[in-house]
C-alpha cells in the first residue's frame, strides 16, 4: 500500500521583479532544503525580464502569481499571503536574491514551534561572498533620527562564526528578505501596510507583532546569502523612493508609538531633518523636495493611521516600551549614524550627478 504524501505545511513565498539572474541560484537553495513538507508560490511583481518564463520552463512545480503590475514589497508578499494564510502553518518570505542555507527553513520552523509566542522568525542574513554579515535582525539605530538598520551588520567572519553557535533571540524587527512567520498569528496581527510599498513595511509589522504580545526572533542558525548585500550601486534612485521613505519613517513611529512617545520624539525628527534636508538641498533641490513632500505625504494619510492606531490600542497586549526593550542596541547611535551618512550623501550625489534620479521607479 502506498503511503500517503503528508500535505506541505510550510509556504515558501519568492517575492521577484526582475530577477531572471538571481533565480538561477535562488531557487535550487530552496529545492535542496532538507525540510521536504514545502510549497513553492513565486510572486512576480510584473517583471520585465523573462522570469516567469524561465521559471515555468526549468521549474514547473513552482506556482506562479502574477501581479499584473509592480505593487512594491510588502504588498507584492501581501499578493501571495492572502492566497496561502488559511492553508499553511507557517510563511517563508524569501527576496529573489537570496541563496539558502539548506537547513534554513528547518531552523525556522523549530524555532516557531518552540513557542507558542514566536510570531515572526527573522534569517542570520550573510553577505553573498559569505564574509560579512548584511543583518541579524533590525534594529534602531537612531530614534531620534528615524534610522533602522540591520543588526551586527558588516561585522566579520569571527562575528558570524560566535552567531552561528547562539540561540535564537529577541529582535526589534524581522527583515522580511529571509523571514517567516506563522501564519495564525499573522492572521491576527495583519499583514503589511500596503500604503508603505516598500521599506519601514516589515519594521511596522514586527512592531505591531510585538505590542500584540508576540514575539519576534532571530535564528542565527537559519542562515542566508544576499546578493544585494554584496552587490554595487547600480539601480536608479527615485523621488517616488526617497518620498515613501520618508513618509513611512513617520507612519511607523505614529502608528506603533504610544502618543507621548511620538510627540517627544517629534521635535527631534524635524530637527534633525531640517538639518538634513539643508544638504541634500546643497547637493540637489529634487532630493530636498522629494523628502520634503513624503512627511506632507504622512500628514494627509494622518487620518487613515488615526483610525487605525484607535482600532489597535484596543488590541495591545503590551505598552511601546517592549519595541525599544528588545532593540539590539544602543537605541540612539550617532556613530552608526554618521558612519553611513557619509557614503550615503556621496550616493545621493553621485546619482543626480549623472542623472540617474528618476521621477517613478514602477
Amino acid at each position: 500500500m502506498k503511503k500517503k504524501l503528508q500535505r506541505p505545511n510550510v509556504v515558501i513565498i519568492l517575492l521577484s521583479y526582475n530577477g531572471r539572474k538571481f533565480l538561477e541560484r535562488c531557487i535550487p537553495s530552496i529545492l535542496k532544503q532538507d525540510y521536504r513538507n514545502i510549497h513553492i508560490l513565486m510572486v512576480d511583481n510584473n517583471s520585465m525580464d523573462d522570469s516567469v518564463t524561465f521559471v515555468r520552463k526549468n521549474f514547473p512545480q513552482i506556482e506562479i502569481l502574477e501581479t499584473g503590475k509592480n505593487l512594491g514589497f510588502g504588498p507584492g508578499f501581501n499578493y501571495g499571503l492572502r492566497k496561502t494564510l488559511d492553508d499553511y502553518k507557517y510563511a517563508i518570505l524569501l527576496s529573489n536574491d537570496i541563496v539558502m542555507n539548506e537547513h534554513c527553513v528547518s531552523s525556522l520552523i523549530e524555532t516557531m514551534k518552540k513557542d507558542p509566542q514566536v510570531a515572526i522568525c527573522t534569517s542570520l542574513v550573510l553577505s553573498y561572498d559569505s564574509k560579512k554579515i548584511d543583518n541579524a535582525g533590525g534594529m534602531i539605530v537612531n530614534i531620534l533620527a528615524g534610522v533602522v538598520g540591520g543588526y551586527l551588520g558588516n561585522k566579520g567572519t569571527k562575528d558570524i562564526k560566535k552567531l552561528k553557535r547562539a540561540d535564537p533571540f529577541p529582535v526589534s524587527f524581522g527583515i522580511a528578505v529571509a523571514m517567516g512567520l506563522k501564519c495564525a498569528a499573522i492572521k491576527e496581527i495583519g499583514l503589511f501596510d500596503e500604503s508603505f510599498f516598500i521599506y519601514y513595511d516589515d519594521v511596522d509589522l514586527s512592531w505591531r507583532a510585538w505590542r500584540r504580545g508576540y514575539k519576534v526572533l532571530c535564528d542565527p542558525n537559519a542562515f542566508v546569502y544576499h546578493y544585494g548585500a554584496a552587490s554595487p550601486k547600480t539601480k536608479e534612485l527615485s523621488e517616488f523612493i526617497l518620498k515613501k521613505v520618508e513618509h513611512n519613517v513617520f507612519a511607523c513611529y505614529y502608528k506603533n508609538f504610544d502618543l507621548w512617545l511620538f510627540v517627544l520624539l517629534l521635535p527631534f525628527l524635524f530637527l534633525l531633518r531640517i538639518i538634513g534636508f539643508s544638504f541634500y538641498f546643497f547637493i540637489s533641490p529634487r532630493v530636498a523636495i522629494s523628502k520634503f513632500e513624503g512627511i506632507l505625504l504622512f500628514l494627509k494619510n494622518l487620518s487613515y493611521y488615526r483610525k487605525f492606531k484607535q482600532k489597535e490600542k484596543k488590541l495591545y497586549k503590551q505598552t511601546c516600551l517592549v519595541i525599544l526593550k528588545n532593540n539590539e542596541g544602543s537605541l540612539i547611535s550617532f556613530k552608526i549614524l554618521f558612519d553611513n551618512l557619509i557614503p550615503w550623501f556621496k550616493e545621493i550625489k553621485r546619482f543626480t550627478t549623472g542623472g540617474k534620479l528618476t521621477k517613478y521607479t514602477s
